[in-house]
Parts: C-alpha cells; sequence; structure tokens
C-alpha cells in the first residue's frame, strides 16, 4: 500500500507526487524500497530484529522496532523496519500492526510531512501503555496491602512475574527514548530542522 502524506492512500505513483508512505512485507521490501528511491545493501530479516534501534547510513535512516505485546509482554514481540530518505518512508512489517497505526493517523493533521508522520507513528506504538502500567501499579498496591496484613503466602510467586515483564517493559521504553534522541539529533539530514 502507498499513502500521500496528508492526504491518504493512492493507487499509483506519479511524478511529483511529494513524500509517500510504503507500507510493504518483507517479500516484497526491495519493490518498494526501489519505488522509493531508498537504497539498503543489507539483508532484511525482521525475524533478526531484537530490539528498537535507529542506523543513520549514507542514503537513508533505518529504524529497527521490537514491540512488545501489552497482553504477553515475556513473549513474541512486533518487529517493524523503516527505511527514511529525504522524500519518502518505507515501512516493512509482516502483521497488520503497522497499517492499523497508519489508518489511525490517516485524514489528520499528523501526517502531513515524513517528520511528523513518523513521530506520531512511532507513538501510535505507545499510547495506550499508561493503562496498562496503571494496571501493573494496582496489582503491586494490592500484592503490598496482602503483605502488610500478613498474607505472604505465595508472595514471591505473585511478584517475579511482575517485576519481569516491568523490567522488559523499561528496556523497551528505554530503546524507544533513545531511537527518539537519534532521531532527533538528525545525523544524516533526513529531516527539516522545523516542523
Amino acid at each position: 500500500m502507498i499513502w500521500k502524506l496528508g492526504e491518504g492512500e493512492i493507487g499509483e505513483i506519479t511524478e511529483g507526487q511529494g513524500s509517500l508512505v510504503f507500507l510493504t512485507d518483507s517479500a516484497h521490501v526491495e519493490v518498494a524500497l526501489k519505488q522509493a528511491g531508498i537504497v539498503y545493501e543489507g539483508e532484511i530479516r525482521l525475524e533478526d530484529i531484537g530490539f528498537c534501534k535507529v542506523e543513520t547510513q549514507q542514503e537513508c535512516v533505518i529504524g529497527a522496532l521490537c514491540i512488545p505485546r501489552l497482553m504477553d509482554v515475556l513473549g513474541s514481540r512486533y518487529r517493524i523496519l523503516f527505511f527514511v530518505n529525504r522524500k519518502n518512508v518505507v515501512i516493512v512489517d509482516d502483521h497488520d500492526i503497522a497499517s492499523r497505526q497508519i489508518r489511525r493517523l490517516q485524514g489528520s493533521r499528523q501526517g502531513d510531512n515524513k517528520e511528523k508522520f513518523l513521530c506520531n507513528f512511532l507513538s501510535q506504538f505507545i499510547r495506550r501503555d499508561l493503562a496498562i502500567l496503571g494496571q501493573y501499579e494496582r496489582r503491586l498496591m494490592h500484592l503490598e496491602e496482602e503483605v502488610s496484613e500478613g498474607n505472604i503466602q505465595d508472595f514471591q510467586a505473585q511478584i517475579m512475574p511482575l517485576r519481569r515483564e516491568l523490567l522488559s517493559l523499561r528496556g523497551y521504553y528505554d530503546e524507544m527514548m533513545d531511537m527518539g534522541k537519534d532521531l532527533e539529533e538528525n545525523e544524516g539530514h533526513f529531516f527539516a530542522k522545523k516542523i
């Protein structure tokens, strides 16, 4: 699928169309990169993504997302790649999660240019997280009340999974913050200075 920033989905590419967002899967990524004018020599394997990061190359910025599933934080993760050159964005996703996030942005002023689009696209992945963290807080407060009342039976069995899940989420949020800082630095000047 191809979207023109600030407008919506388009059927085909024509000259002078402005910035576009290409959504593809790993089986068709080479075609999408070529259409977007992005040169990338590396191997593209979503299953190898283990964490969130951004890498600036000479011709583009490459971002890798390894997003925990909020209902199973310690389980498998969504894996997405994105490529950005001076004009276009290519998103590689073998699931439907990126498409859902893009559709949420469609028709709003949140995607007028590639800088706003990318910022809001990435923000979509953490939009529900405050509610989830609130649930963790309530569970921990309940455990704390139980302990203060002397009910310490199975405390370790209850607290250890929560601790592992929260540590996993913290690592993910640290990676996302580092990614945001790297994008903000704009090392290869792929983004406008002001949005």
